[in-house]
């Protein structure tokens, strides 16, 4: 009984501690205060236009745009590869905008909001994307065996458009980061559609900067139109 009243409390506190944790898209009136238990990430320089947050693994920061009158609050976490954005107005504090990230690349709903914050546009940011980004993610881990998102991966993706037509290109690098310049580095281009394989090369990258492939896009693109 002891035992099954500890794993009960033990369990509460759990669930406690997951419903206290920070998610910058229910904050919807930026206030400083929030961060008030926050320590100063020191491995970036704070300023009066920028702050820069940790607590355990998840970090936020913070810009003051005062040429644009916004607040952009993005918070992310270390331990993945998942980010969330919300653009604040200035003066009334109110959310203007939110969108979400996986490595840097759009995913998701993008929302818009009026100068009181109330929802005024909804964008799917995959709505031309079949092939999911999660797809994917299955895809390269199938056939590469490497996982997009993980750090120790070393690789890369971003969407692209074409004459309305819609592209993933995925960029995998030795997975030593050192050995870029020793080792080949394979690009694809995926069909956003179907997840068919368009195009890959395999180049290795020169120190010189004298890669005639180095831009795959273009490189797709030109033999494209041959």
């Amino acid at each position: 009984m002891r035992k099954i009243i500890l794993i009960y409390i033990l369990l509460c506190g759990y669930i406690n501690c997951k419903s206290q944790e920070f998610n910058v898209h229910q904050m919807l009136t930026f206030d400083e205060k929030v961060f008030k238990n926050w320590e100063i990430d020191n491995a970036y320089s704070s300023s009066n236009s920028s702050k820069y947050l940790k607590k355990r693994s998840k970090r936020v920061e913070i810009y003051y745009s005062y040429n644009r009158n916004t607040i952009q609050v993005m918070e992310y976490d270390t331990l993945s590869p998942y980010s969330r954005l919300c653009i604040y107005d200035l003066a009334t504090k109110k959310r203007n905008f939110s969108c979400q990230y996986i490595t840097g690349v759009p995913y998701g709903i993008s929302r818009y909001y009026d100068k009181d914050g109330n929802l005024i546009k909804e964008e799917d940011e995959d709505k031309n994307y079949l092939f999911s980004i999660p797809q994917l993610i299955e895809k390269i881990k199938t056939e590469y065996q490497r996982q997009i998102g993980k750090r120790e991966s070393n690789i890369e993706f971003r969407k692209f458009e074409e004459k309305e037509k819609y592209y993933y290109l995925v960029v995998i690098f030795p997975l030593d980061p050192y050995d870029v310049y020793q080792k080949p580095t394979t690009n694809l281009v995926i069909d956003g559609q179907t997840g068919e394989i368009l195009y890959q090369e395999t180049i290795q990258y020169q120190r010189d900067g004298n890669d005639s492939k180095a831009n795959p896009i273009e490189d797709f693109l030109r033999q494209q139109t041959k």
